[in-house]
């Protein structure tokens, strides 16, 4: 099981060259993040995910790969 800091920390080191910023909320039930450009625009935000659903590592590594994805598409059109 992952704690808030390693989930935070996986998703910030996940998406480069692109800087990613991750927070836990809402009294620790949900994570937020937002990959952004060089620009320091926003390329991708997820606003609210169940931190209960990405505890573990493979569900993590799941959604990572599903960013990367949508990542992938807007970088590459």
């Amino acid at each position: 099981m992952l704690s808030d800091q390693d989930i935070c920390s996986r998703i910030e080191a996940s998406f480069p060259p692109y800087p990613c910023v991750a927070e836990i909320w809402d009294y620790g039930q949900k994570l937020r993040f937002r990959v952004f450009s060089s620009n320091d625009e926003p390329l991708i935000t997820m606003a609210e995910v169940i931190v209960s659903s990405v505890r573990d590592s493979g569900a993590l590594e799941s959604l990572i790969a599903d960013v990367k994805h949508c990542l992938d598409g807007r970088a590459n059109p």
